[in-house]
Parts: C-alpha cells; structure tokens; sequence
C-alpha cells in the first residue's frame, strides 16, 4: 500500500497537508494502544516527508512534478507486510543446500544486540538535545526548535516512545518555564491532556496537577527578551516573573511588589518585566512612573498592545491628545477592534484635538455598545452643533470622568465573572443571618414567657429572673467546659507522641504555601513554595500542606491524595495518617496566613497528620 493511501491524501499533497493529515489519525492510532498500526503510519509519514522534500530540490512548475511521479520514478513504499525474517541460511554447494542455523542465530543475537544498543544511543542522544534546547533561552522560545526535536526518528520508534514520553514528562515537572506555544506542541505529540487519569495513577497528584496546571493554563508572558540572561538564574527570573503576574491579577500588591523587586535583581531588560512594573503602578494611580515603565516596554517591543494601550489612556489624562492617537489606533487595529475603553479615549483625542468627524464616528460606534450612555449623547449634541456651525463651548475636559469610566468599566468585568458566585454567597449570608435573628427572637421571645408562667401572680418576680440568669450563666458554663474538653481530648491525641493511626474528618480545607519531601534535606521534610525553587527541590514534592478544622481545632495535615479534585464541594475531606512533629515556625507562618478564615479555633501547634504510606507502615 502507498503512502498517500495510508494517511489519506492525495500524492501531490506538501507537506503541510501531511503533517496534518498524521496528526489527524495518530490520534486514532496510539502507540500505546496499537504499536503496529502507528509502526505503520509512521512508515507512512516519513515516506510521504522523505518523497516531497527530495522531489522539491527540483520542482520548478506543476510539469515536472507531474513527471516526476511517473511510475519507473515511484518507489511504492509496502507498510503494511512485513515479511518474515529467515532466520536459517544456505550455501549452494554442487546444487545441495547446506543449512548453518549456529551461524545465523549467533548473527541474529548480534543484530539484536547492535540494534539495542543503537536504540539506547538515539534515545541518550534525543534526552541530551532537550537539555541543551532547555538551558538556552535562544533556543528554548524558537518553536522551529522543539519541531525539529519532535521529528526526530526515534522519538516514533515504537520501543523508545513509551521511554521518551516519560522521560520528557519527569524533565518538565522540574523544567517548567516554557512559551505556551511549545507546552501546546508537546502536548499535541504526547496527548497528556486526553490520558490524565493514567498520569494520577501513576504520578503523585500534586505533581500532576501542577503539570497540568502549566500544560493548561501556560503564562502568556514571552521569553523574546531575556536570550542573554544567565542560564544558571533564568528559572528563578522566570519564576519571579511569573509570581509577579498572577499576584498582579489577583490584586495581592505586596506580593507583586516582592517577586517584582527580586526579579528586577536578577534581569534587567525584558519587555514583560518593564510591562509588569507598569501594571503594578498603574493599579496605584502612579501615572508618571507607569507611563515610564510602559514606554520602556513599548520601546523595546512596539508590538507589545498592553503597554500601547496604557500609554495612550496615560496620554489622555495628561491632556496629551495628539500623542496618544497613534498607541490607541495601533491597540484597536491589532487588538480589539470594538474595545470600548479605547474607542473612548481615542474618541475624546479626535474631540479635543479638533477632528471632529474622527471624534464622531468613534462615539457613535460608542452609542451602539452603550445606547443609553448621557455622556455620549452629550458629546454627540455638541459635536453635531460644531459641525453646523453653531457657537457652542467645547466640553471641558474631565479626567475624573475618564477614572470612573473605566472603573465601572472594570467593575462590569468583575461582576460577570463573578456574579453567580456572588448571588450564592449572598443568599448563603442573608439565610444565615435571618436565620441567627429567627433563633434569638424565639429564644428570648419563648423564655421571657416562660419565666411569667412559672410566676403568673407577680410578672416582675426578680428571683425568677435571677434564677434564669443563673441558669444560664451554668449553661454557658457547662457550654465552655464541653468546649475546652473538647480541645484538650483532641490535642491529646494529635499527639506526635502516640503511635498509632488516625482518621478524622476535616471541614474548611485550605491549601498552604508550604509542601512535603519524601526524603528529608538538611534535616527538614517541609519547605515552602520558594524554597523548593531556591533549592531545586520540586522534585522531590510528596504532597503539599493543607489546613482543615474539626468542631474546636485547626489541623494541618499532608496527603498525597488531597487536591481540589479530591476535597468536595464544601471543603470537606476525610484524612488517613499518622501524627508526625512540625517546625513551630513553619506552623506560625500558616497561621498569620490563613487566621483569618479559622476564627474562634484553636491551632495544633505541634504536630500534623502525615499521610503519606512511608509513615504510616512506620506506626501501627
């Protein structure tokens, strides 16, 4: 069978088309699940590569490919049988044949061993290019790169796929800072994404989940403009980098301003990094030393749409109307064209830059998104009567105007997002509400006419009252002893001491920055998300740290199997482990992080709940 038979193209097909075509049924044909349907279409592949580019060394016009796929040209490549080895040799002596079996089984053993051997060679060789791609910037953000490196040969050997696939998943769960262009390409050649319950039963979950969370949702940030940093620091510049963004998004600006300032130690000259520090600046309304920063981005790449925006919107407030032009028509021919932030400020430009046919059309456009918008049709009148000639004022100027347009802008952001997230915690909180209010009007409602019935010949008996308020007083009591013993029992038996078992259902988990090891370091298991970074220890992670409360305690507790997939819909989740010692320190770092969310609890100060199996075969 041809090649253009097997992946389903005509033969005239370039290489474009064929590479789309095996993409398209090695989907079907895993090599995991049918190595000899993949042996094939690999056969197929490469036939259908090799045949194009060697005919492309001479194609001149559509003539001399037709000539060139003449039949005495075309070698039909059979993919489909394989003929048997004969494995039994023969000498044609005087028309008797001789067999020699020893000659050729010995043979065939050094084939195979030559063959193994070889194979183990393309596979060291194939591991070797990807650290040496990965460990310079230049090569590791050019796409051509990792293409050329996936084409390898080996890589489709169908003994070496199942090695190199697991080879490149570990090299990535500790070599993760990659543009979200290459995670896509590896993924389409390794389907990762369509075999994650394979990966968690084979893998911790949280290196998985963490895998998954770069595969996923890789940082946009581009690696164009750091090629001549330090390879030796450029995974911490670029984890710095990367804290910075997602504390800028979640507007966590003490955090930022820490990765920021580390990552600024580490490198200077990235675009990104300048874009960032004017994003962090901008938030605070530092205009000035935002639009520097912006500029410096803007200067270093011009194509950078972010920094154009917010140079132009800058601009404006500035009363810098012609300047800003250019930025903001730039954003909205490459961007987002109907972006209505930048429509407005560029409509306020053309307006109080004198074009007001520019400035028309703009708010119009405006009008159409926003029918109902005052200010709109309050510069529309006045730019209607300018254009028949009437003597009317221009509009002043209101940058305050601007500040809470695009404030409410970003607020209508926020609430679609999080909208229904809002109504069910609302609904939640107003329930809960009326609910103490219900309970505390038929309390004392229910109470005070209990205390009249039992004297109804004098309503202002003060030695019932006095009884009820006695009573009380011991029920409150009473209610704080339960309590107190309930937090003695439990820290008696959270115990590192005890040797034995525990199980215990936890409400209101949380994550925490910190991560277990399965083998200690420097003779500590726990280290924080930095410090794993610091000490290239990521590795080495078991399971991170997480926080959960009994009735009366906080808890902190380590469980390979606990993630977001794993604690339910309301925060609970059942821990299996033994009680094992922590660093007080480590414990007060947790605390001040997450006090907040565990008021009225106590905290197990000296010990946690390892899960892990390690330490639970270690107790009984």
């Amino acid at each position: 069978m041809n090649w253009w038979d097997i992946l389903e193209i005509p033969y005239d097909s370039d290489i474009k088309t064929i590479k789309k075509a095996y993409s398209k049924l090695l989907k079907i044909n895993n090599p995991e699940d049918n190595p000899k349907s993949y042996q094939r279409l690999r056969e197929a592949y490469d036939a259908a590569i090799k045949y194009v580019k060697k005919n492309n060394k001479n194609q001149g016009n559509q003539e001399k490919i037709n000539n060139n796929l003449d039949k005495n040209i075309i070698n039909e490549v059979d993919v489909c049988e394989v003929k048997d080895y004969i494995s039994e040799s023969y000498i044609n002596k005087d028309k008797q044949i001789i067999f020699k079996p020893e000659l050729d089984i010995n043979e065939n053993c050094h084939n195979a061993k030559l063959a193994k051997v070889n194979l183990y060679n393309q596979i060291t060789q194939f591991l070797n290019r990807l650290k040496d791609i990965y460990h310079d910037l230049s090569l590791r953000s050019d796409p051509e790169v990792w293409e050329e490196l996936l084409n390898s040969a080996v890589i489709w050997n169908v003994e070496a796929f199942p090695i190199i696939e697991e080879e490149i998943f570990n090299f990535l769960t500790k070599h993760k800072y990659l543009p979200a262009e290459v995670w896509l390409k590896l993924n389409n050649n390794f389907t990762w994404s369509q075999n994650e319950i394979k990966l968690y039963n084979k893998y911790s979950a949280f290196i998985v989940d963490e895998f998954f969370e770069n595969l996923k949702k890789p940082s946009k940030l581009r690696y164009d403009y750091i090629k001549s940093i330090n390879p030796e620091i450029a995974d911490e510049y670029l984890y710095e980098r990367e804290q910075a963004e997602k504390a800028l998004k979640a507007k966590k600006y003490a955090n930022a301003y820490n990765h920021l300032k580390k990552a600024n130690s580490l490198f200077e000259g990235d675009a990104e990094l300048s874009r960032l520090k004017g994003d962090y600046h901008y938030d605070f309304e530092h205009l000035e030393t935002a639009y520097d920063y912006y500029k410096s981005a803007f200067e270093i790449n011009n194509n950078d749409l972010s920094s154009a925006l917010h140079i132009g919107i800058i601009l404006v407030s500035f009363k810098e109307f012609g300047e800003a032009i250019p930025y903001l028509k730039k954003y909205l021919f490459y961007s987002n064209n109907n972006d209505k932030l930048a429509l407005r400020h560029l409509a306020y430009c053309y307006y109080y830059n004198n074009d007001l046919i520019s400035a028309r059309e703009n708010f119009q456009k405006l009008l159409y998104f926003d029918e109902n918008n005052k200010t709109i049709k309050k510069y529309l009148k006045n730019i209607e009567a300018q254009l028949a000639g009437k003597h009317v004022r221009k509009i002043l100027f209101d940058k305050d105007t601007l500040v809470r347009e695009e404030v409410a802008k970003e607020k209508n952001v926020v609430k679609k997002s999080t909208i229904k997230e809002r109504i069910r915690v609302n609904k939640t909180l107003i329930i809960k509400q009326l609910s103490k209010i219900i309970i505390l009007y038929v309390m004392f409602y229910g109470l005070s006419h209990l205390t009249i019935f039992k004297n109804p010949s004098n309503y202002n008996n003060t030695k019932s009252n006095i009884t009820y308020e006695n009573k009380s007083k011991e029920n409150k009591n009473d209610e704080n002893k339960n309590k107190e013993a309930l937090k003695n029992f439990e820290k008696s038996i959270l115990d590192p001491k005890n040797n034995y078992n525990i199980g215990m259902d936890l409400n209101n988990v949380k994550a925490t920055k910190y991560y277990k090891i399965s083998q200690p370091f420097e003779n500590r298991s726990i280290f924080s998300d930095i410090e794993l970074e610091e000490k290239g220890l990521r590795d080495k992670v078991e399971s991170q740290l997480h926080v959960g409360s009994t009735k009366v305690n906080v808890v902190i507790f380590a469980d390979p199997k606990c993630s977001d997939k794993t604690i339910d819909e309301n925060g609970k989740y059942m821990i299996h482990g033994v009680i094992c010692p922590i660093d007080e320190e480590i414990v007060n770092k947790i605390m001040n992080e997450l006090a907040p969310d565990y008021q009225g609890f106590d905290w197990i100060s000296n010990g946690f709940i390892d899960a892990s199996q390690t330490a639970i075969n270690s107790k009984k």
